[in-house]
């Protein structure tokens, strides 16, 4: 009987000695070792959401011939980037839900893989249509699964700024089947929801407790273009207006990522785990687990270096943390620090 991370390899239609490797040399990354940790794949799950709308966005820029350069290589690197992260998660699915979800998700992107690569026509652009939802349903079906196995309260932050980054490019993608004449109706109106998420979910970004003064500046940033985003929107089918949308969609797409957080995506990972830390040990009881054993649940496999993010991130170490909260009661007149969840991004956020 096949386990279940061959069959996705069988779906995505490669093979097990060559898939990772190869996947992941087409990105320029190495393979991976050892399985994600439940933050890392709520990031990683909601990539793969983003990327379903960014496929579907490069091929309609194609069948337009918006900035057809740019939409061929944005297609390319974001078909060979879902295949390799849905490599990736096949090292995480611990429950039976996820093993689903998983496979379906392989099977549904198979077929929106192989629509992908058929040449512009209205009969293609309906099959797109409909097979990239289809994926857009599972991909967002199983960030949630990942979120709801975190129980943490980062996950959330993970899952509202990455579906951010989908909203960014369904909207382009929604405006490009309109312009083409496909799904016009269906299109418009999923451009308007999308629309509205995108917007309450800025006023979340922007009043989360997590937020530095850096973070606001960078919000703001986020805020002009989404201001020229909607500009273009307005203008129809102009082509200024067409190709105004594909670059703003890829600049609300990486503000929305790394400037947002003024880190890398690697960093900003690694900041949200020590924050999940962090609310553990707030949380963490005499006789309960060890904080090296928190420590490696959540991926830091080098103790003395995960002690040194720690105390730089919050200016003191793991230990004086559990101590402190240990201390005191949470009752009647809790400690500030060990009652909030303040996530931090960076020892200068403050």
């Amino acid at each position: 009987m096949l386990a279940r991370r061959d069959v996705i390899l069988r779906l995505i239609g490669v093979s097990l000695p060559l898939a990772v490797p190869g996947l992941l040399r087409a990105q320029g990354a190495t393979p991976v070792a050892s399985a994600l940790s439940p933050v890392e794949a709520i990031n990683t799950a909601g990539q793969q959401r983003m990327l379903s709308q960014r496929c579907a966005k490069a091929w309609l820029m194609l069948a337009l011939g918006v900035l057809p350069d740019r939409a061929a290589r944005w297609l390319d690197a974001s078909i060979a980037r879902f295949d390799a992260q849905l490599l990736e998660l096949a090292t995480l699915q611990p429950s039976a839900e996820l093993q689903t979800l998983l496979v379906q998700q392989a099977s549904d992107w198979r077929g929106y893989r192989d629509a992908l690569g058929q040449p512009p026509g209205k009969a293609a652009a309906a099959e797109v249509f409909a097979r990239n939802e289809a994926v857009l349903r599972v991909t967002h079906a199983t960030t949630q699964a990942y979120e709801r196995l975190a129980g943490s309260p980062v996950g959330r932050l993970i899952n509202v700024s990455g579906r951010q980054r989908m909203l960014s490019q369904r909207m382009a993608k929604f405006a490009y089947f309109s312009r083409y004449g496909v799904e016009s109706q269906r299109a418009g109106g999923g451009l308007r929801v999308a629309r509205g998420e995108f917007v309450r979910a800025l006023k979340i970004l922007n009043t989360a407790p997590e937020n530095s003064p850096r973070i606001h500046d960078a919000l703001a940033l986020a805020g002009q273009q989404w201001f020229f985003f909607e500009d273009a929107l307005a203008q129809g089918n102009h082509p200024h207006a067409l190709q105004t949308i594909a670059t703003t969609s890829e600049r609300m797409l990486e503000y929305h990522f790394k400037h947002i957080y003024g880190v890398t995506p690697l960093a900003w990972m690694r900041s949200m785990k020590l924050n999940a830390i962090r609310d553990e040990l707030k949380r963490h009881r005499v006789g309960g687990e060890r904080i090296s054993d928190i420590a490696l649940r959540w991926g830091f496999t080098h103790f003395g270096r995960f002690s040194s993010d720690y105390r730089q991130l919050f200016g003191e170490s793991p230990r004086d943390t559990q101590t402190r909260c240990r201390r005191r009661a949470p009752v009647r007149h809790p400690d500030p620090i060990c009652a909030k969840t303040g996530n931090q991004v960076g020892p200068r956020d403050k």
